[in-house]
């Protein structure tokens, strides 16, 4: 895999009006985070993709990032072989894991329509106001019967070691061929004021 270089939030693509800043409140490596503060009415969904210039194709590949957030009731949503990024509004296609302190979700969007994949507890309490650190991997492969898989991997940083929580094999494979594969995240709030932070976020693309 290669590392993409991420150097400041013009390397990102986001939402018309997303409230996202460089905070000093609260980070991993000094002296910032990004930090994202919901005002809309409940629920609130803000997003943020990795730049069309770094990552516009990305159909296997990983994220790993530091994620710290301030109420119970938010959820951080991994994407990946997204399609579309609008404007303002809701990527209509694409996979994602939806993430929160009690568990994960996994879902393929095809026009605009949700196939949920997996909805499990993962087994540990993952508190506010803690960085936690979240990876998650996605690429093809091809099983004992020659079927091509698309495999989704969500690892969790657990006393200093990598466990892994949720392994999922699609079948589907969707969007494989795609010249457009978008990854990145949505941020997830049931209140106005409730917040997330990422900092250190790595993306990687298979070579």
């Amino acid at each position: 895999m290669k590392k993409i270089q991420i150097h400041s939030l013009e390397d990102w693509d986001y939402v018309d009006g997303a409230h996202l800043e460089l905070s000093p409140v609260a980070y991993v490596s000094p002296p910032t985070s990004l930090r994202t503060v919901p005002t809309a009415p409940n629920p609130d969904w803000e997003h943020i993709f990795l730049g069309e210039a770094l990552g516009a194709c990305i159909p296997a590949g990983r994220i790993i990032t530091w994620w710290r957030y301030s109420q119970v009731y938010v959820d951080i949503l991994f994407h990946f072989r997204t399609q579309d990024i609008p404007v303002n509004g809701y990527p209509d296609n694409g996979y994602f894991i939806q993430f929160n302190r009690l568990g994960s979700f996994g879902f393929r969007r095809v026009a605009a329509v949700d196939t949920q994949l997996w909805s499990e507890v993962h087994g540990y309490t993952l508190g506010p106001n803690i960085w936690h650190h979240v990876r998650v991997t996605w690429y093809p492969w091809v099983d004992e019967y020659f079927v091509t898989q698309f495999r989704i991997m969500l690892d969790l940083e657990v006393a200093g070691e990598w466990v892994n929580i949720k392994t999922f094999d699609d079948p589907e494979n969707a969007f494989a061929d795609s010249a457009v594969n978008r990854c990145g995240f949505v941020f997830y709030s049931w209140d106005p004021g409730y917040w997330h932070h990422l900092d250190d976020t790595e993306i990687w693309r298979k070579t």
